[in-house]
């Protein structure tokens, strides 16, 4: 028997876990940049295979000539003398389809289980995202018992320190999409409503004292300002209200969408909002 016909043979049996394990991170930033090891790879594509391909003999084992498929596995002369035929081919081609086609749809019901639970956060080997995902569109809260859930916000406001030619300066925006890299994981943040400082305007401020009541007062009076960022051009009383709540020393940056480079970026501060139902 040809040795290509053998590798095929065997390659196609493999198949399952690595169609299982692709079908489980097709999604929209998925792990693009791993870090896992080589040997955690090949577990994760070996053992499905094992599972799958295990279930699918104990279904069909009294519908194959098992001495055939073993003469086929060690690339034996004697094959042909076993009923190797179009049938016998044609019918193990089927048997792929379908194992193939079930190991897709149990990779795509295994990452709805696993988010739901929020199982990629307790168990590295289930990691689902690039790491910035669990930053940047969410944060992952540990309760009292110790169990990690990841938690997805409606809205990220980041400020972000860049250095350039004319110095440091701190964007602010909210953020709206990133771009991953192979080579550094996170390559471009997409920012929009962005003002902007220059760092080295900072003023040191005194500690200020706020009197006994003064802070439900404080907190009563910011209730009251509700944004629409869709619409933020509009000169409403919101708006209005909002920039007296601004630091005088941002420079709003004209343009629907602000794209900063993930490579002049020194820091990060990222801060979470969850919009409020009725």
């Amino acid at each position: 028997m040809n040795l290509l016909f053998n590798a095929l043979i065997i390659t196609l049996l493999l198949l399952p876990g690595v169609i299982l394990r692709l079908s489980y991170l097709s999604i929209f930033y998925s792990k693009k940049t791993f870090r896992s090891s080589f040997a955690e790879e090949l577990l994760l594509s070996l053992l499905p295979t094992f599972i799958i391909q295990s279930v699918g003999f104990l279904i069909i084992k009294n519908r194959i000539n098992l001495e055939t498929f073993y003469l086929l596995l060690i690339n034996s002369d004697k094959t042909i003398q076993h009923n190797l035929n179009v049938t016998s081919i044609a019918n193990f081609l089927l048997y792929c389809a379908i194992v193939y086609t079930f190991s897709a749809m149990l990779g795509i019901y295994a990452r709805k289980i696993v988010i739901k639970y929020s199982l990629d956060v307790r168990i590295p080997l289930l990691r689902l995202y690039n790491e910035w995902y669990y930053h940047l569109w969410g944060f992952v809260s540990v309760n009292e018992k110790g169990k990690k859930s990841f938690y997805e916000t409606d809205n990220v406001w980041l400020d972000i320190l860049v250095d350039n030619k004319d110095g440091s300066f701190i964007y602010s925006g909210w953020l709206y999409e990133f771009i991953l890299s192979k080579e550094e994981g996170l390559d471009f943040l997409c920012l929009n409503g962005v003002r902007r400082r220059k760092l080295d305007k900072d003023e040191r401020e005194e500690p200020t004292l706020i009197k006994e009541g003064e802070l439900e007062k404080l907190i009563e009076s910011n209730d009251d300002i509700n944004v629409s960022y869709d619409n933020y051009e509009d000169k409403n009383v919101t708006v209005e209200q909002l920039n007296n709540y601004m630091d005088k020393r941002y420079y709003d940056m004209p343009g629907q969408n602000f794209i900063i480079p993930y490579k002049e970026v020194k820091n990060i501060n990222i801060i979470y909002f969850n919009e409020e139902v009725n």
